[in-house]
């Protein structure tokens, strides 16, 4: 099995396994399978990302980082553990949807503004919703 650290440079394999890290702590507050990454997982994920203090007081995670976190984290699932995403690695296009819409107006989504957990029994109607991102604004981005 490959490993993220395969010509990649320090900086980034730093950056995936705090990237890792962060998926891994979530998933234990959330009572999620640290290998469940699914649309409806990472989708969870993002929307506890936005809630996350972000470099500067007062602020929330940048939609930047929130990026990085899910990339970083979708890498790791992949190439050191073995995690098989959807065909073709579409999902984290699709779930991207969440930080960028939301990132236009600089605010978190609503469903998040007054929530810091995000109930486990909400996996599937909030993959639901996010699994419809396919062309637009997902169209060309990096997986």
């Amino acid at each position: 099995m490959r490993t993220v650290a395969d010509g990649r440079p320090k900086s980034t394999r730093r950056s995936y396994a705090q990237d890792w890290a962060s998926w891994t702590k979530f998933c234990a507050s959330s009572e999620v399978p640290v290998l469940a990454v699914t649309p409806g997982t990472l989708v969870m994920f993002v929307e506890r990302l936005w809630t996350q203090p972000g470099g500067r007081k007062g602020t929330c995670t940048a939609p930047s980082t929130i990026d990085r976190r899910l990339s970083g984290t979708v890498v790791s699932a992949r190439a050191e553990h073995g995690v098989r995403l959807e065909a073709g690695g579409e999902m984290p296009r699709r779930v991207r949807g969440a930080i960028y819409e939301p990132a236009d107006s600089r605010d978190p989504p609503v469903e998040v503004q007054d929530r810091v957990l995000v109930d486990p029994a909400q996996v599937l109607e909030v993959g639901e919703r996010y699994s419809s991102f396919g062309p637009g604004r997902a169209e060309g981005e990096k997986n």
